[in-house]
């Protein structure tokens, strides 16, 4: 037909994080799933076995049904290494913490990888497979775990496609996390970030400040317009439709978990202060956690004399989110000091349900998206005061009574899942026209 669209063009998509696992890491990749085909490129996902990683069926819905998916990144060892690392009693649901070993927390920086690399093998012999049936043009890694580059970078080795590595969160430039490595492990990270990152034909990193920090910590060796900045994004149309109904009781909501680098104590001791300033009952304002913590959230809750105002609720279906984010008067979120080069995927969940947020963030980014559209207020970690004040002028705004509350929806729409598709679907434009794609690659030694 002369009216017939092209074909989208192929491309592996390594995510070992990928639906029906229940946790944040596989929604990017599902976004790419569902939005680059209008692109013109069409993702043949490479996923992990689903039995290691908390599980979320319901998410599992969203998946197109013409979708190429396969779930070989597994070893012949996978099903024993799964029965001595699941924790037990995971409830499965998309907010739960992703699953841990029984070990001491600084055991996971004693290494620079993951418990995915054994799998590489055969994540790379099934990369081999779709590739050749499928006649992919590219490899594109969504990391972490950074596993997945690994087995990206020996795909590239094996077949010369361009590589393009796209990770949601920084890896050597995470100072925080550099700070818990002893030394030979920062120094191997180092070498194989580098050795990744100098095959591939892009690099991309999720913020503007993250990409411009590699830029700068690779200046001389790695060209800048290698690297690139594509955001978190949220989709509409991931949502189960709900009809929105804000709660009785002025509700401050925080979604999702408290872990390392990310802790309740700011937001707990500005809201004691904002009740005891105002003087309210727990029957006038409550403070809403929804989702598992690594952190003793409830010893703290008591801590801060807050065990009648305070409620932790079971983590819910992602799909189902909608409604409770829309349930509350006010959405907050945690950037801690550690945490200046990532922005938490949850804020753009939080510009889909047209809420007014809280960000106590010392990320500067991250408050510049909530200005930029109109959709909330930032304040320092390191300022209760300023916390407190911000929930009383909050509490007595009537806007945040009403719904949907008033943010720049032109502007949010840039953080949509549809224009992050449009951003990478650029970068495989420019990955697979340029007569560079292909940057000649030197030895990986693990």
């Amino acid at each position: 037909m002369a009216n017939q669209l092209p074909r989208p063009t192929p491309f592996l998509l390594i995510s070992p994080y990928f639906p029906p696992m229940g946790i944040s890491g596989a929604k990017r990749a599902l976004h790419l799933v569902r939005h680059l085909p209008q692109h013109g490129y069409l993702p043949l996902v490479l996923a992990g076995n689903p039995a290691l990683e908390p599980a979320d069926p319901d998410l599992a819905h969203a998946i197109p049904r013409d979708a190429v998916v396969q779930y070989n990144f597994s070893g012949i060892v996978r099903p024993a290494l799964n029965r001595t690392q699941r924790s037990p009693g995971a409830v499965k649901t998309s907010t739960n913490p992703k699953s841990r070993l029984h070990f001491p927390p600084s055991w996971r920086y004693l290494t620079p990888f993951d418990r995915y690399l054994w799998d590489v093998p055969a994540a790379v012999r099934a990369g081999l497979s779709m590739i050749d049936r499928y006649g992919a043009k590219a490899i594109h890694v969504s990391a972490d775990p950074w596993s997945g580059l690994v087995a990206g970078w020996y795909l590239h080795r094996r077949t010369g496609l361009p590589l393009v590595a796209d990770l949601r969160d920084p890896w050597s430039m995470h100072q925080a996390k550099m700070a818990l490595r002893p030394r030979g492990s920062q120094q191997l990270l180092r070498q194989v970030e580098e050795t990744i990152f100098e095959t591939a034909s892009a690099v991309i990193l999720n913020t503007q400040s993250c990409r411009d920090a590699y830029v700068n910590a690779f200046r001389g060796r790695i060209g800048a317009d290698r690297f690139y900045a594509v955001h978190n994004a949220f989709d509409p149309s991931l949502f189960e439709p709900t009809p929105a109904q804000l709660a009785d009781v002025f509700t401050v909501l925080y979604f999702g978990r408290f872990r390392q680098f990310v802790g309740p104590t700011s937001l707990l001791s500005g809201f004691a202060a904002f009740v005891q300033e105002l003087k309210l009952t727990p029957n006038q304002a409550r403070l809403r956690i929804v989702g598992e913590s690594e952190t003793n959230v409830a010893e703290a809750i008591v801590a801060a004399g807050l065990t009648a105002f305070a409620d932790i609720t079971p983590a819910v279906p992602f799909r189902q989110s909608l409604g409770v984010l829309q349930n509350a008067h006010v959405l907050t979120l945690v950037i801690e000091d550690e945490c200046q080069l990532q922005i938490p995927g949850k804020l753009f969940d939080y510009l889909a349900a047209q809420r007014p947020i809280l960000a106590i963030s010392s990320n500067r980014e991250a408050n510049e998206i909530l200005r930029h559209t109109s959709a909330g207020w930032s304040v320092s970690p390191h300022d209760p005061a300023a916390i407190t004040r911000t929930l009383v002028r909050l509490y007595g705004d009537p806007r945040v009574r009403t719904h949907p509350y008033p943010l720049d929806h032109a502007v949010a729409d840039q953080y949509s899942a549809h224009q992050q598709a449009n951003k990478i679907a650029t970068i495989l434009n420019a990955v697979l026209n340029s007569p560079t794609a292909r940057p000649k690659s030197r030895g990986l030694n693990l």
